[in-house]
């Protein structure tokens, strides 16, 4: 069942700003589209399914793609004309919890994948064919996946694991190796759009009633880290984005409480990340 944030309570008015925020990043990719002027555009929400997640192609104006589930199977869509149409490019059989674009490359990443099989793939081809890159070695979840903005193609990926969270890092998709790693879960990862060195993570390595969530930096594209945001109160979740005009801006979103929906949150924002 769908639950509704209540207009004026904190969840209410989180949601509103962390919605803000989507629709800025996603203006700014867009070029030319105006804030305020929305159009339904019968694009994979007609397929009555449950659209996941909704990437911005911001090396090909006009290109977007979009993972719904529908009847079972995920499926990647992708718009070439700023979602005037969409078609069905591929469709997976795993639960699809990540995706990240470049101008060459797309990545998805699968949750609760067992070990021994595939958790993030690659399509070099705009989505209508994939190869596995990355193969679980416990249970896994990608969380989270990111690309930098450099000529290496640095690849970043969030990790909950059963043996606890990971951060990788790759330049070629063949091999993966851990840049950072904690007891419990990442759940988000940004990689600065002006500096392809200066990348944010945000893990939780708390539980219910012990929690302890933090934000790590690395400003040399993970060889050390540093701790820039600890909360003993919180949960952090997928929501981790560096402001694309104003690098310095970075938004992290927590969950405060678990006992009933809708759960309170808080939206975190750094002007000196």
């Amino acid at each position: 069942m769908a639950h509704r944030a209540k207009a004026g309570s904190p969840t209410g008015i989180v949601v509103t700003i962390i919605s803000a925020v989507i629709l800025i990043l996603l203006c700014t990719a867009a070029g030319s589209a105006g804030v305020g002027e929305w159009t339904v555009t019968g694009g994979p929400s007609s397929q009555r399914g449950n659209v996941q997640l909704l990437a911005v192609d911001a090396a090909n104006e006009g290109v977007a793609y979009a993972v719904i589930e529908v009847a079972g199977l995920h499926r990647l869509y992708r718009t070439a004309d700023q979602g005037g149409s969409w078609a069905s490019v591929h469709a997976f059989q795993e639960a699809i919890g990540s995706l990240a674009i470049s101008d060459t490359a797309l990545y998805l990443g699968a949750t609760d994948v067992p070990s021994g099989q595939p958790a993030i793939w690659r399509s070099t081809d705009t989505g209508a064919t994939w190869a596995p890159v990355y193969t679980a070695a416990v249970t896994t979840s990608v969380n989270a996946l990111t690309m930098a903005p450099d000529a290496a193609n640095h690849v970043y990926a969030a990790l909950t694991t059963s043996d606890g969270g990971a951060v990788l890092e790759t330049t070629t998709g063949a091999s993966w190796s851990e840049v950072l790693t904690n007891a419990g879960s990442f759940e988000a990862v940004a990689v600065d759009p002006s500096d392809a060195t200066r990348v944010f993570a945000a893990g939780n390595l708390g539980s219910e009633g012990n929690r302890l969530a933090e934000i790590y930096r690395t400003t040399d594209a993970g060889a050390t880290w540093s701790t820039v945001l600890t909360s003993t109160t919180e949960m952090f979740q997928e929501f981790l984005v560096i402001h694309p005009d104003t690098p310095e801006v970075v938004f992290a979103k927590t969950r405060v409480d678990y006992c009933c929906p809708p759960p309170n949150a808080n939206l975190w924002r750094s002007t000196n990340g």
